[in-house]
């Protein structure tokens, strides 16, 4: 593979991070204005560094090792769930059915 075409490829494998980033941030400032609670914007922003890093990892990632990237991004996700919503922010996300789906490996596919 030529080298422009392999970072034209690492290029494409990287913005759909930042676009997902970009996409929690902007959820949570909306919740936040609408919701007059700036926590929202603080837990979202938080999933979408979380699923940020997973894509990243996923892009950089040798090939065989490609699937880290999806469990460190859920691991990431559901402690941040827990911790930031569940324990310090007080708000019912109903995070054992989240936690059921991670363990029972349904929603493995769309994260």
């Amino acid at each position: 593979m030529e080298p422009r075409t392999a970072a034209r490829k690492h290029r494409q494998e990287i913005w759909p991070a930042f676009y997902v980033l970009g996409f929690f941030l902007l959820m949570g400032a909306l919740f936040s204005l609408l919701l007059r609670k700036p926590f929202n914007l603080y837990v979202l922003g938080l999933i979408g560094l979380s699923v940020m890093s997973g894509f990243l990892i996923y892009a950089g990632a040798p090939r065989k090792k490609k699937d880290r990237g999806r469990k460190i991004s859920l691991a990431l996700v559901g402690l941040g769930l827990f911790l930031g919503a569940g324990i310090f922010g007080r708000e019912s996300f109903q995070i054992e059915g989240f936690f059921f789906f991670v363990l029972a490996g349904v929603s493995g596919g769309p994260v």
